[in-house]
């Protein structure tokens, strides 16, 4: 009688593993969600900064040139780096400080949209 049942048990199919499995792939697909949806915001961040590129702005390039910039163009912008005068590509930019005014408009652009949707969110919320 105790062999029948020792085969009875092993007949039973083990989801253990499947388990595991289906919540290691769920936990993948959320964590990549979440590094994406990160990863448009800094995009989004980035690209609104670049089209606030204007004259006086300090540049760093990826190629290390430091410099400011001197005018503007659609796609191009003019650095100034001693008594040198280049113009680059705005995707060569690595890193950028804006003059103190333009930062300032920007961060109050940056936090009205902020509370838009904040509001929006609670209006959504009373609505449910």
């Amino acid at each position: 009688m105790n062999l029948f049942n020792l085969l009875a048990d092993e007949a039973k199919p083990d989801y253990t593993m499947w388990i595991i499995i289906a919540v290691l792939v769920v936990g993948f697909i959320v964590m990549n969600f979440f590094n994406n949806k990160k990863r448009k915001e800094q995009a989004a961040e980035d690209a609104r900064k670049k089209d606030a590129l204007c004259a006086g702005t300090k540049i760093i390039t990826i190629g290390g040139i430091v410099g400011e910039v001197v005018e503007v163009t659609e796609a191009n912008y003019t650095l100034k780096t001693g008594d040198v005068v280049i113009e680059l590509d705005k995707r060569s930019i690595y890193q950028m400080t804006l003059p103190e005014d333009v930062q300032a408009k920007l961060d109050a652009e940056k936090a009205a949209e902020l509370q838009a949707k904040q509001e929006a969110k609670a209006k959504k919320g009373k609505k449910a």
